[in-house]
């Protein structure tokens, strides 16, 4: 199952979910739209939104569900290895006028 292509979930709350999941502040760059594989093979529409805590040395993009504001998964920039959660494979998507 493939989610809608049409978020319901706007981008300041996402950034407000990704921001007290992880314990930290979103960096102000874009917040892209994006689809994530699930582990039950789903496909759900994701917000990436980046975010960072200087002090714990924390930097990661989070994937908030853009139907249901869930954080599925989270790559960690910082640590040599990257955590990925809940899903296998994730790809930009793209709208066309």
């Amino acid at each position: 199952k493939i989610s809608d292509n049409e978020p319901t979930v706007s981008e300041s709350i996402a950034i407000a979910a990704a921001e007290k999941h992880i314990g930290a502040t979103h960096d102000k760059s874009d917040v892209s739209l994006e689809y994530l594989v699930l582990e039950d093979g789903s496909v759900a529409l994701v917000h990436g939104v980046n975010v960072q805590n200087d002090t714990t040395q924390t930097y990661v993009k989070a994937y908030v569900d853009a139907h249901n504001n869930t954080v599925h998964s989270f790559a960690n920039f910082v640590t040599p290895a990257t955590v990925l959660l809940s899903y296998v494979f994730f790809f930009q998507c793209s709208t066309h006028a």
